[in-house]
C-alpha cells in the first residue's frame, strides 16, 4: 500500500536545493536507505522513537525530519519550513507466510491476487494523492503557517546523480548478488533517463 512520498521538514531553513540540508540534524523512521541519503546530503541522520519527536523537534534535538505528508500532517509533527518531493515513496508490501498463502484454494489467491490486491493498490493511490493535495493547503495556513518549497526538476536530478549509485551498492551489499538483479529488473520496467 503507498503512503506517499517522503518530505523533509525542518525548522531553521527552506530547503530548496543540495546545498541546504547541509548540517541539519535530521530523524529519520529507520531502515537502510535514509541515514544514507541523509547523510549524503550534508546532513546528520538520526533515529527519534515517534513518539518522542514532537518533543525532540521543540528542544532542538533535530533540525528537521522525513516521514510522508499524510504522516507529517496526521501525526501533527509541523515545522516551519517543508520540502516536497525529498526522496523516495513510502509503501508497504501485502506479506503472508508462504505456508499459509499456499494452503489458501487456488480460487481465492486468484481473487486476492486480481481482484483485491489491485483495487487496493488503485483506492490507496487515490486516496494518498487526495490527501496529499488537501494537506499541502492546509498545512500552509494558521495555525500551522508552514512554508512549502518544492525541488525543481533539475535540483532533484543532482540529488539523484548523488545518491542513486551508492542506494544501489549499499542494496546489493546488504542483500546479495540478487540484489542487483532485482535493480536490474526495476531498471529493465523503468529505464533511467
Amino acid at each position: 500500500t503507498l503512503f506517499g512520498f517522503f518530505v523533509v521538514g525542518n525548522n531553521r531553513r527552506p530547503v530548496e536545493k543540495l546545498e541546504d540540508m547541509k548540517g541539519l540534524k535530521i530523524r529519520h523512521p529507520g531502515g537502510m536507505m535514509g541515514p544514507l541519503y541523509i547523510g549524503e546530503v550534508g546532513a546528520s541522520a538520526m533515529t527519534v522513537p515517534g513518539a518522542e519527536v514532537p518533543v525532540a523537534l521543540n528542544q532542538g534535538v533535530v533540525d528537521g525530519l522525513v516521514t510522508t505528508i499524510v504522516h507529517y500532517h496526521d501525526a501533527r509533527w509541523h515545522t516551519k519550513y517543508l520540502t516536497l518531493p525529498f526522496y523516495c515513496s513510502y509503501s508497504l508490501p501485502f506479506l503472508v507466510n508462504l505456508k499459509w498463502w499456499e494452503r489458501l484454494p487456488q480460487e481465492i489467491q486468484q481473487t486476492i491476487e486480481k481482484k483485491v490486491m489491485p483495487e487496493l493498490m488503485d483506492f490507496a493511490f487515490k486516496e494518498v494523492a487526495e490527501r496529499e493535495k488537501l494537506y499541502v493547503a492546509e498545512i500552509q495556513k494558521p495555525p500551522y503557517n508552514v512554508k512549502v518549497s518544492y525541488l525543481s526538476e533539475s535540483e532533484m536530478e543532482r540529488w539523484t546523480k548523488i545518491i542513486r549509485p551508492k542506494a544501489f551498492e549499499k542494496f546489493v551489499k546488504a542483500v546479495g548478488s540478487e540484489g542487483q538483479v532485482m535493480i536490474d529488473e526495476v531498471l529493465r520496467l523503468r529505464p533511467i533517463k
